[in-house]
């Protein structure tokens, strides 16, 4: 019979004798060795342990921020470098994507790079799919900058009026004004009338 399942804090519980770490209110799933930990909205990562699906990760400069499920360096300056580690997988969304292209001579100068590929002028990494893990990287050279980049990683959930909708396809029940937001699988609804409150404005 396997060991029950139980989550805890202890960031060396792998789940090989059922404990596994499964932080900030995370529900643990799965089966003694391969146990899993399905995130509270607002929580990322394969142990609900990061308030961003998104991270800067090691040495960065320039203006390389993260919001939740997205990541950008908008009117970024010269000399930026900076690591985006992605701690949920999906495709990645551009918002917007302008950056210095090649030069006539054939060098890249700035430039994202994902999975190995890099992206540079206006054509940005839409629908390339990223895994939880991967990291991103961003490089400016030191001259011409540009408006810069926004992404997002996975599908945008949907408002949905049916209280059985439970994000799992990207169609959140969200009533009584809230907003949808997120992306599938990690649906929010926020900004509830007065009055209306909890995950869903109910």
């Amino acid at each position: 019979t396997p060991a029950p399942k139980k989550a805890t804090t202890t960031n060396s519980d792998d789940g090989s004798d059922g404990s596994y770490y499964c932080d900030n209110g995370g529900e643990i799933g799965g089966t003694t060795g391969s146990c899993t930990c399905a995130c509270a909205p607002g929580f990322f990562g394969p142990n609900c342990n990061f308030d961003n699906a998104i991270t800067l990760s090691g040495s960065n400069e320039g203006k390389c921020s993260v919001d939740g499920m997205c990541f950008s360096s908008l009117n970024y300056g010269n000399n930026e470098g900076c690591t985006f580690t992605t701690h949920v997988g999906g495709p990645l969304n551009v918002v917007a994507f302008d950056v210095e292209g090649p030069s006539t001579w054939g060098w890249t100068t700035d430039k994202l790079t994902v999975n190995g590929q890099q992206y540079y002028g206006s054509s940005g990494p839409d629908d390339v799919a990223v895994s939880a893990g991967d990291q991103i990287t961003w490089y400016s050279d030191a001259s011409t900058t540009r408006a810069g980049f926004e992404i997002c990683v996975g599908e945008p959930c949907v408002a949905s009026s049916s209280p059985s909708d439970d994000g799992s396809d990207g169609n959140f029940y969200c009533t009584n004004g809230g907003d949808a937001g997120g992306v599938v699988g990690y649906c929010t609804c926020t900004s509830c009338n007065t009055g209306f409150g909890g995950p869903n404005c109910a």
